[in-house]
Formats: C-alpha cells, sequence, structure tokens
C-alpha cells in the first residue's frame, strides 16, 4: 500500500481557494469569479425593469412598487430596500469578497450596472401612458381588467401587479374585489340584485328630475368604478340645502363604492392629484361651496376637466425633467349652492338638485355590509356585461342625438345612461332585438329634452358671452350721473329716443359714437342689417373692460375678445372693412344688435327712421 504524503495533502487545501456557493440558475465562469447568468438579471429577480427615463431608473421593486431611481438612489442602502431587505439574494449573485474571500456583503456598483442595462434594454420609459394604478382598464383586446391594488382580475385569470400587454401595474393598497365568477349572483332585473336594491333606493330621495336623476346618480357611482375603462368620464354636483337628505346620500354611496372612491371635503386640486397618482377610482368632494375667492375650487373644477378626456397634466421634477400624468376619474362634488361654472364645464357636469322630503315619505334603509356586497356585485356585473357596452353606449348616444344633444351632451348623458343600463338591464334598454322593460322609461325620456335641462338652460356660447360682457360693460372714463349705465344701455336709449321721435338726425349718431368711444367701440349704420356695433382687434380702453374676463387684451396685440367674437355666428358677427373709432380706423369685427339684444332692426336714411318688420 502506497505512503500517503499527509503534509503535503494538508498544504494543498490550505493554500485552496474557498468553495463559492452556487445559487440556483448560476452558470459557473472558467475563471472562478463571481456567480453569472443568462441576460442582465439574474433569474427569478424580484426587482423588474420597465425602462428609462433620462438617467433614471424605471422598475417595479420587490414588493411591485413602481421606482423612479437615479445613480444617487441606487446605492447599498437604497438597493436593500428594493429588494424588500433580501440581503442573502444580492450577495448570491452580486457578491463582495473579504480579504479571507469569505462573501461578507453585496456589491451595489455591480448591482447599479446589472439593473441600469437591464432598464435600458426595455427602451424609454413614457409615464404618462404605460402606468395604470387602481381601478378599472381596457385592455389592448378591449376586454376588461381590475387592479384591486394586489390583485389584477380579469374574465379569465386573476394575476399579481406587474407588466401586462404593454402596461405597468404597481402594487398599491388594496381595494375590493368582484364577486367570484363561479359564485352565482341574480340576473339584472330581479328585486334582489345590487343594481336594482340600490336604484329602488335612491327612487326614496326628493329629486328635482325625479327617476332621471336617480338613474343619473347610480351612472355617475358605476362611471366611478369603471373610471379608466371609459373614453369620456362624466361628473356630477348634488345641490340640496339642510333635510334634503344629502349626506345620507353621499354616505350610501362611500359604503357602496369604499376604496373605490376618494372622498375628501377640504382638499386641494394638488393634493387630490398626488393622491390619485395613477388610480382612476372616483371622487368625492363634499361641502365644495363657493366663496369671495374660488381659486381652489376652481382649480378642483379644472381638475375634474381634465379627467373626463384624461388630458395630461405637466410637472416638472427636481431633476429638471418633465414628468406628466393622467387624470382619469369620475368626480361628484355637492354643496349647498352650486358654484358658478363655465360652459365647457357645465357640458361636462350632470346637475342634481335634491328637495325636502316628503312628509310621510319612507326613507332607504341599509347596513353597512349590504353596502359592501353590492360594491362587489356591480364589479361584478360590469365584468360580465363589459362585451356590450360600447355598443350600448352607441345605441344612447344615437337617441340623444335625435333629440337634439350636442355632441358634449352624448358623451355625458350617454356615458350616464350606459353605465346604469349595463347594471340595471340584462341585454339593454335599448337592445334592437330583445330589450329589457324599463319601468320608468317615460319619465327618464321626457327629462331628457335639452330644453328642459338645467345643464344646457344656462349654457352661453364663448362668443356670445363676451359679447354680453362687453355690452353690460360701463367704460371707466364715462362720466357720473348723466351718462347710461352700460354700454348696451346707451344704445338702448339711442334706439328708444329714435322711435319717440327724439333723435333724428345723424348728429345723435356721432353723439353716441363719441361716448362709446371712451370704451372703444362705435356703431354704424348696417343697412337691411339694422344698427351693428363695431368691435376693435385690439383698443386699449377694451383692454380694461376685459380685464380680469377669460378674453384679456395684450399690448400691441389683438386683444383676447378678437379671436373669441370670429367664432360666433356668422349671421350675427361679420368682419369686413375697416371703421373708425375716435378718429382712428381699425380692424374689427360687426355685430348685429338686434340679433344679440332683442332690439328691433332700425336704421336712419336721410333722418328718416325705418324699421325692418
Amino acid at each position: 500500500m502506497p505512503r500517503v504524503n499527509t503534509e503535503g495533502v494538508r498544504a494543498a487545501v490550505k493554500a485552496a481557494e474557498p468553495v463559492k456557493p452556487k445559487p440556483s440558475g448560476y452558470r459557473g465562469s472558467d475563471n472562478g469569479g463571481p456567480p453569472m447568468w443568462e441576460g442582465n438579471l439574474p433569474p427569478n429577480c424580484p426587482v423588474r425593469p420597465v425602462g428609462i427615463l433620462g438617467a433614471r431608473c424605471v422598475f417595479l421593486d420587490a414588493l411591485d412598487q413602481l421606482t423612479v431611481a437615479g445613480p444617487r438612489e441606487l446605492g447599498m442602502s437604497h438597493l436593500s430596500q428594493y429588494f424588500a431587505g433580501d440581503v442573502l439574494y444580492l450577495q448570491t449573485y452580486w457578491p463582495r469578497y473579504s480579504a479571507k474571500g469569505d462573501i461578507n456583503k453585496f456589491s451595489p456598483e455591480d448591482v447599479m450596472s446589472s439593473l441600469q442595462r437591464a432598464c435600458a434594454e426595455r427602451g424609454i420609459w413614457d409615464d404618462m401612458d404605460s402606468v395604470r394604478g387602481r381601478g378599472a382598464w381596457r385592455r389592448e383586446d378591449g376586454s376588461l381588467v381590475y387592479h384591486c391594488g394586489d390583485k389584477l382580475i380579469s374574465r379569465d385569470k386573476i394575476d399579481v401587479p406587474g407588466v401586462d400587454d404593454r402596461y405597468v401595474y404597481p402594487a398599491r393598497s388594496r381595494i375590493a374585489k368582484p364577486i367570484p365568477g363561479h359564485a352565482r349572483i341574480p340576473r339584472a332585473q330581479d328585486p334582489d340584485s345590487a343594481g336594482w336594491q340600490i336604484y329602488n333606493r335612491l327612487l326614496t330621495w326628493n329629486w328635482r328630475r325625479g327617476p332621471l336623476d336617480a338613474r343619473f346618480f347610480f351612472g355617475l357611482m358605476v362611471a366611478g368604478f369603471l373610471g379608466g375603462a371609459l373614453r369620456w368620464r362624466p361628473s356630477g354636483w348634488i345641490t340640496g340645502e339642510a333635510g334634503t337628505g344629502k349626506s345620507y346620500l353621499q354616505q350610501l354611496r362611500r359604503e357602496i363604492m369604499r376604496g373605490w372612491s376618494l372622498n375628501a371635503a377640504d382638499a386641494t386640486s394638488a393634493g387630490v392629484f398626488q393622491h390619485l397618482e395613477y388610480d382612476s377610482i372616483a371622487v368625492s368632494l363634499d361641502e365644495q361651496e363657493s366663496g369671495s375667492d374660488n381659486r381652489k375650487l376652481d382649480a378642483m373644477i379644472e381638475l375634474a376637466r381634465e379627467a373626463a378626456s384624461g388630458d395630461a397634466r405637466l410637472r416638472g421634477s427636481a431633476g429638471h425633467a418633465g414628468v406628466s400624468f393622467k387624470a382619469r376619474s369620475s368626480f361628484m362634488f355637492s354643496s349647498i349652492n352650486m358654484a358658478p361654472l363655465k360652459d365647457q364645464d357645465m357640458s361636462r357636469m350632470v346637475q342634481l338638485q335634491l328637495f325636502p322630503q316628503r312628509a310621510g315619505a319612507e326613507g332607504a334603509f341599509w347596513s353597512p355590509a349590504d353596502a359592501a356586497h353590492w360594491g362587489e356585485e356591480i364589479l361584478r356585473v360590469c365584468m360580465d356585461r363589459w362585451d356590450r357596452f360600447d355598443e350600448t353606449l352607441a345605441l344612447y348616444q344615437s337617441a340623444l342625438a335625435r333629440l337634439e344633444h350636442d355632441r358634449r351632451g352624448q358623451d355625458t348623458f350617454g356615458t350616464l345612461l350606459a353605465c346604469a343600463d349595463l347594471v340595471l338591464a340584462e341585454r339593454g334598454f335599448l337592445d334592437p332585438q330583445h330589450p329589457d322593460d324599463d319601468p320608468h322609461v317615460e319619465e327618464v325620456w321626457r327629462g331628457l329634452e335639452p330644453a328642459q335641462m338645467p345643464e344646457y338652460a344656462d349654457r352661453t356660447p364663448n362668443w356670445l358671452a363676451c359679447i354680453h360682457h362687453l355690452l353690460s360693460s360701463r367704460p371707466r372714463d364715462w362720466k357720473v350721473g348723466g351718462s347710461a349705465p352700460s354700454i348696451g344701455g346707451a344704445y338702448q336709449e339711442f334706439v328708444d329716443d329714435m322711435q319717440h321721435g327724439v333723435a333724428t338726425t345723424r348728429e345723435e349718431v356721432r353723439r353716441l359714437n363719441n361716448m362709446l368711444a371712451l370704451g372703444g367701440v362705435a356703431v354704424r349704420d348696417g343697412g337691411k342689417h339694422g344698427w351693428e356695433l363695431f368691435i376693435p382687434n385690439a383698443h386699449p380702453q377694451l383692454s380694461k373692460i376685459y380685464e380680469g374676463t377669460d378674453w384679456p387684451g395684450k399690448a400691441n396685440a389683438p386683444g383676447g375678445w378678437s379671436g373669441a367674437l370670429k367664432a360666433g355666428d356668422p349671421a350675427v358677427v361679420s368682419t369686413g372693412e375697416k371703421y373708425y373709432v375716435d378718429g382712428r380706423q381699425m380692424r374689427g369685427v360687426y355685430v348685429r344688435l338686434d340679433r344679440v339684444m332683442g332690439l328691433k332692426a332700425a336704421f336712419i336714411d336721410d333722418g328718416v327712421i325705418e324699421e325692418e318688420n
């Protein structure tokens, strides 16, 4: 038996390199260096790359939170947090050795390099269109998916947050999930279905338009659930004094929607926007009373306007890189008195007015458990019937068009009615083949006549509002006392004098224009069109009148009123040759005063008053 050199073996073992652990997915290097793997990141990496944004990496961390990190945020302490404290994983794949050859840390430089390469490989990231927070969304194939915070739920599967299609769904706190697809639920018009239990309770409130307003409110709630999946997101404003049940109504909505609605009273638009971030859940804002300073409320209304169409809101960042977000939520405001709204906001917002409860009327009752179950059933029903939503919406838009609603009205009211229909009807109240029975069809459609709707009655075209502002204004340089109270009033006094035979010469016209020149305008005899008001494109006196409005002036440039007026009805507003104001010839527009003031057209021909019949 050969003799073993024990001392030599011991010396060889002592001089050998320590054996390093071989992790799962490891492909050993030839030179015995650190572990190697295919691709930029190790197998089963808990951090998933999304893209690159300037010098910053965009990725989902180990908890599926969306993270944007530059080189300064990719140090050792930050990386440990991104990997949810899994230092063993970091040491396994990006080891750092001690002088003795032991693994005692991980190499943040190597982790950062791997992560930067992986994110760059994904390409430039568009945060505006790619990230989807909690709420309902429409997939590339048109199907519906719910992001419930910790789960992505569609009709055929349940996933964890992550990347799906070309979108990123980051994890957030949990919100309610729909009733599972295998569980039985009532048919649409069964009395115990969630939709009809809620709708029948809504009918107990004393709405201005009865069942139509109850239908609108229910549609707003469903639209709040479907926010990000809708192409147009209407908003609503509830008004009502004490005793109308406004707070109780809001409580019902909150308990049904729970985490699917952001509820606040004293909030700012920036606070709401920051809280929503990438979510498409609904927003409910109570006690939104207007006051002497409406800037905070105006900003909130502007946010609701942006959310209706999903317009981008651009913001700067600390790194001087533009970051853009989109609000995709349906808003619900409530107050005693409705705030003054511009036409562009009225067309996006349904007005719901409550009156005091009728004597002896039975109120609505429910338990929080009932309301929570109804919300989960609505989520399930919307997913089950989502395939018909676009067709149902088109049917309502066509029906509203036949009633002579404009395009914005078709979008706003059509979306609300289609959302309510999706839950209240199995096939649809307007289904051309087999429509479901609508017990309130007459009340609903009678209330949809545009002439009877406050959403239309108070709307004034922008160009006409611009003219009305001018006619109702009093130039600052008019003397106190003798002068008329406004430009329109001065013209009306002139017409009254002509009709009573007091003013019969062109001298009266010159006198009127001398006074109107202090407001930057003039009148002229328009022949068969009657008297016309000439409004210059630019004039310092007009700049004073339009100061603080939506049509302000600017030195050495056409005023904002000029562009607004040129968009006016050609039968009322026209452009033509130059005209004189205060002895100076200027360019501008002509407005038929008989059309905007409701006065008969009158003109002077050789000193004789004539009237058009």
